[in-house]
């Protein structure tokens, strides 16, 4: 059982892609570096009895504003997630990480229209 509280900062919170930092959009893939959070081993994304991509894997769940974000997988210190769409037309949003029932801090992300990346061989992020 985790006993250490995850660390989450903002800075921490990029493109999936682009692994570009600051403002998000919803049905952005973003990937979550941090400490104290994920399994040892990597999980990939599952469906959950909907037939939906399941919002939590092996004890991990990101939640912004409250609302549980789809997970693509998770793993010892990254997790990636598709940004929940209720963050649409807001100003920013409140993301806090929890693993094993353990919740980390709150932090505070801007929210824009769009937030594109492009998902390369060389991991640039871009064209």
């Amino acid at each position: 059982m985790q006993t250490v509280a995850p660390t989450l900062q903002a800075a921490n919170i990029v493109n999936a892609a682009s692994y570009k930092g600051g403002a998000i959009s919803a049905g952005e893939l973003v990937t979550i570096f941090g400490a104290n959070f994920g399994p040892g081993t990597l999980v990939g994304a599952q469906f959950d009895s909907n037939h939906l991509v399941s919002t939590k894997l092996s004890g991990t769940q990101v939640f912004f504003d409250g609302v549980a974000a789809p997970l693509i997988y998770s793993r010892a210190g990254q997790v990636s997630v598709i940004v929940p769409y209720d963050v649409s037309g807001k100003q920013q949003t409140n993301v806090q990480y929890e693993y094993s029932g353990v919740m980390s801090n709150t932090v505070t992300v801007p929210v824009v229209a769009a937030a594109p990346g492009i998902f390369a061989a060389d991991a640039a992020g871009g064209a």
